[in-house]
């Protein structure tokens, strides 16, 4: 049965041999290009791989580097980040291990580098050895790493530790070496050499030798040589110099696909097949200039050319590699690397012509077709006949403008200008209107600008303006000009912008703001004048009209497209808010039942008639350009056109699908950046992060891999704990976050094109901000422990404060009560002596005494209470106040000192006690010492408050007198301030009173 299959196989892949059969079939296809502008590490792309994640990988002969469609990620020899350098410089293979997780790339030079795929950074180098090689194929098998060199050498490496084994020597076992241009695992633990010059080597996985399959017995005389190969149903299809041939795998059995064919076809055969590529059934094959698709079950064959621009067929001049995933073909050649975005697009661009590159189409005015395979474009630099199945464009009139044209069938064509209005046949040679179409010559020179027939028998001409109106009955031979007096656009100002023939056999006049229906069969007008639901103002600029699922439909330059219901009125306007992309719209055509499509002068737009589905298309997903022009559109059985600048865009009917996306959205690194520096953290899969609490940034960058449409592709983020609204940041892939309290965030990315891939989930990232030491919850209790404790301290000190001031109180008080209270008290006696005894003087002295004695005691105590004389200063003042009449009225020399350093403040109890323990101590000595000298000092140095008041008076003994109330006094005042008290005094020599506080 394998055998059979190894056949079966072998004879579809040669169909596609017979491409310049008439069979021929050929898809123009546009190719996005990848170059140096896009800062590729080298323009020479040797191998093309896909990762399970989507990126694509690309090896040239500078370095190696990842795309995701629209980003690329390089990895070099020079690099300076170890993350992303590379062992060698020319990368020759890439190979992708079993489980996904690791790509390895092959130098030149013989070094391997791995890079682990989820966080797209290198984790591994190994040198096969350290002699000069030249190593060119690699390939992974289990958990083993095969690398062939030029020099026939086999290394085998262990993918998981980089264990290099001694290789296997070609030269040593086989007698002679060869280079191994190709390595493949194969079933049972076999391993393929493709070594060229010496056939296909096999041996195990120990790289013992097991067998050799020699290609020469089929090609006698020819060395060959192995370039590519791909592995179809346990077959291999190896392309060589000297033709294909087929490996079948399980039988290791060798059959060049020549001896399967029949003899007319061998030399149909392929020369050279520099590279293939595989996926399903489907296989492409490029060489000798051409790209080749071929379907290996079916035998279905097609050749691909680029569309836009036939210069880009140079790329196949050599292609080095390809890749192909299913939906997007990879093409590697010394130009650059390009990729076709989708091989079933339904969009074709022609621009150029294939079998003349300098024929173009600049400004395509009008199209109109004459069968399915031709398309006539009239242009401003002539009438061009172009062939859409081989992309032949021709010049088919002198260089001069056109505006309209129109097939006549069976007789030839019309197409007119500013210059008037000629006649063509169907092979493109220009004819004399007046004998192809005598009737028409009063068309002569006539500027038409738009043409239409009805069942191809009416056909109507109309110039800019009504009173140019004509309908030409072809059977009949009959043209007459169509009345204008009847229609809307008879009004001065007003131009025919398009002529459209409805299914009822009616011809439809638009005019700028309004519609004129004219009815072929008795010649009646009917018009319309459009209004927005719920609008007064009519609708103006009207542009095109079609018909599909029983509606009529308008494009309106600046409004949108409008949905007409049969009798005329507006049912619905998609507009910007339905999500029509430019309102700047021009032509309108429908594409099948359910699907009308529009031009603008940004792109297309296509609206489903069912689900009012909007979608819009632009010059990256095929078509000609972005730019159309207003009134270049045309329609066929098969399909639509649409022209402009650059070219025209045909549409395939069948083929038109909307793409439900095809974007993936992963992690790309998380920067955290300090004062010190930063940190980058690599992984496609990280999805939570905790954040020091010295960072002052965070950059979250992602990738979105999207290779159908990433220059339309824009993101969005949200952090759902701030805010549950999306944020645009347009085309940018990196978020920064700065000034985020302490916490956990959740941030969430998505991209327009998830809506339109199914199963698509936001791109989320977990980030647990760590706090500062003065953030955390223990420091902020503490904080709070300490508020308390300070407010009960501040609250205690207070009371105390209080309880101070209310003892001050009482103490003056005290004072008040004992001292002036006194006073007044014997004042008061006194006075009651006085007026008894009115006569003795010595009452009114007492009065007096007793008066002066209470005026001294109040100002004391306004004294104490001043604040401006709470200083050692203060109460020395006051002192001498005090004692300097005494001293003067009793001849004592009064001395004085104050040593007071820094001046500090003492409390009122303190400065009232010391006023009254000094005056308490010079009024003893005065009174019992009589001395000649009274020394007060007061200090206040080194945190000690001292007084001390001496004489050199008579003196006395303590212990023999004891001590009186005066001294009691002292003692008692100095105890209440919390001071000490010492009091000498010898009989003969003074006395001395100390009183002093630490």
């Amino acid at each position: 049965m394998r055998l059979v299959l190894f056949y079966k196989i072998t004879i579809l892949i040669i169909l596609f041999s017979f491409l310049e059969s008439n069979a021929q079939q050929i898809s123009f296809l546009p190719l996005t290009k990848l170059n140096r502008k896009d800062l590729l590490p080298s323009l020479n792309a040797r191998k093309i791989v896909k990762d399970n994640l989507g990126f694509i990988w690309v090896a040239t002969q500078d370095g190696l580097y990842r795309f995701d469609g629209r980003h690329s990620v390089y990895f070099t020899h020079n690099e300076k980040d170890p993350r992303f350098a590379l062992g060698g410089t020319d990368i020759f293979d890439l190979a992708i291990t079993e489980d996904g997780r690791f790509l390895w790339a092959l130098s030149n030079n013989g070094t391997i580098t791995r890079i682990n795929i989820l966080q797209g950074i290198v984790d591994r180098t190994v040198t096969l050895t350290a002699a000069a090689i030249w190593a060119k194929s690699l390939c992974t098998a289990g958990n083993y790493l095969y690398a062939g060199t030029a020099e026939g050498l086999v290394y085998r490496i262990d993918n998981r530790n980089g264990a290099v084994s001694p290789p296997l020597s070609l030269g040593k076992v086989l007698g002679h070496g060869g280079s191994v241009d190709n390595i493949i695992a194969g079933p049972d633990q076999q391993i393929y050499l493709l070594v060229s010059g010496l056939g296909i080597i096999i041996t195990d996985q120990d790289l013992r030798h097991i067998r050799t399959l020699n290609p020469d017995q089929f090609f006698p005389g020819s060395k060959v040589e192995f370039f590519d190969y791909v592995i179809y149903n346990h077959s291999v299809i190896i392309s060589s110099n000297a033709g294909l041939l087929v490996l079948n795998m399980p039988a290791n059995q060798l059959k060049p696909a020549a001896q399967v064919m029949p003899p007319q076809a061998r030399k149909m055969l392929p020369k050279k097949i520099d590279c293939m590529t595989v996926s399903g059934d489907i296989a492409y094959f490029a060489g000798d200039q051409h790209l080749i698709e071929v379907n290996l079950q079916s035998g279905n064959y097609r050749q691909i050319i680029f569309s836009r621009n036939m210069e880009d067929q140079d790329w196949l001049i050599f292609t080095s590699s390809l890749y192909f995933d299913g939906v997007s073909l990879w093409i590697g050649s010394q130009y650059g690397t390009g990729w076709i975005k989708d091989v079933h697009t339904p969009f074709t661009a022609f621009y150029t012509s294939k079998n003349t590159p300098s024929e173009k189409l600049e400004h395509c005015m009008t199209l109109f077709h004459t069968d399915t395979a031709t398309i006539y474009a009239c242009t401003d630099h002539g009438l061009y006949k172009l062939q859409t199945h081989t992309g032949n464009l021709q010049r088919v009139s002198e260089r001069k403008q056109y505006y309209a044209g129109i097939d006549v069938k069976g007789r030839g064509i019309i197409a007119s200008g500013p210059h008037g209005t000629e006649a063509f046949d169907h092979n493109g040679n220009k004819a004399a209107l007046q004998r192809m179409f005598p009737e028409l010559t009063i068309l002569k020179n006539e500027t038409l600008v738009a043409m239409e027939t009805i069942r191809d028998s009416l056909y109507f001409f109309s110039g800019f303006n009504p009173t140019s109106l004509f309908c030409w009955d072809r059977v009949r031979r009959q043209i007459h000009r169509l009345p204008s007096s009847g229609m809307g656009g008879s009004r001065k100002g007003y131009f025919v912008k398009k002529l459209y023939a409805s299914t009822k056999g009616k011809l439809w006049i638009l005019f700028d703001a309004s519609i004129s229906i004219y009815d072929p069969a008795n010649g009646n007008v009917q018009e319309l004048t459009l209004y927005p639901p719920g609008e007064t103002s009519a609708l103006s600029i009207l542009m095109d009209v079609c018909e599909s699922s029983n509606r009529y439909w308008i494009t309106v330059y600046g409004k949108g497209i409008a949905q007409l219901i049969q009798n005329g009125k507006i049912e619905q306007l998609y507009s910007i808010a339905e999500g029509v992309h430019n309102l700047c719209l021009y032509s309108v055509l429908p594409l099948n039942d359910s699907i009308i499509i529009a031009s603008s002068n940004e792109g297309l737009t296509s609206v489903n008639l069912h689900t009012r589905q909007v979608r819009n298309f632009f010059e990256e997903d095929g078509l000609h350009s972005n730019y159309f022009e207003q009134f270049s559109s045309d329609q066929q059985s098969n399909h639509i056109f649409f022209g402009g600048l650059k070219g025209l865009t045909m549409i395939d009917r069948k083929k038109f699908h909307i793409d439900n996306g095809n974007s993936h959205l992963y992690a790309k690194s998380v920067s955290l950046q300090n004062s010190s520096g930063s940190l980058d953290t690599f992984s496609t899969l990280f999805n939570q992060m905790i954040v020091p609490s010295t960072t002052i940034q965070v950059a979250f960058n992602f990738c979105s891999v999207n290779f159908s449409t990433p220059e339309k592709e824009t993101f969005f983020y949200r952090i759902t704990e701030v805010d549950s609204s999306w944020i645009p940041i347009g085309h940018q892939n990196s978020i920064s976050l700065i000034g985020l309290s302490p916490g956990a965030y959740t941030v969430q990315v998505k991209s327009s094109e998830s809506n339109k891939t199914a199963g698509m989930h936001p791109l989320q990232l977990k980030l647990i901000w760590l706090p500062h030491w003065y953030q955390t919850w223990w420091f902020k209790a503490a904080i709070l422990l300490l508020i308390i404790v300070l407010t009960y301290l501040v609250f205690s000190y207070r009371i105390y404060q209080m309880k101070k001031e209310q003892q001050i109180r009482k103490g003056i008080a005290s004072d008040l009560h004992d001292d002036i209270g006194s006073t007044l008290n014997a004042l008061k006696v006194y006075s009651h002596l006085a007026r008894r005894e009115p006569g003795k003087e010595e009452h009114m002295i007492q009065i007096e005494e007793s008066l002066a004695q209470a005026s001294s005691g109040l100002r004391d105590m306004l004294w104490t209470l001043d604040d401006n004389n709470d200083t050692m200063s203060g109460i020395m003042e006051r002192i001498k106040k005090f004692a300097m009449p005494l001293a003067i009225a009793n001849n004592i020399e009064l001395q004085y000192a104050v040593n007071d350093e820094q001046n500090q403040p003492v409390s009122k109890t303190e400065k009232r006690n010391l006023l009254m323990i000094a005056k308490e101590s010079i009024n003893n000595a005065i009174k019992y010492a009589q001395p000649k000298t009274i020394l007060i000092r007061l200090e206040y140095r080194n945190n000690l408050k001292s007084l001390i008041i001496s004489d050199d008076g008579k003196g006395f003994s303590i212990n023999m007198s004891g001590e009186g109330n005066g001294l009691k006094n002292i003692r008692y005042r100095a105890a209440q301030i919390h001071f000490e008290t010492m009091i000498t005094s010898t009989p003969g020599k003074g006395t001395a009173i100390k009183v002093w506080k630490k």
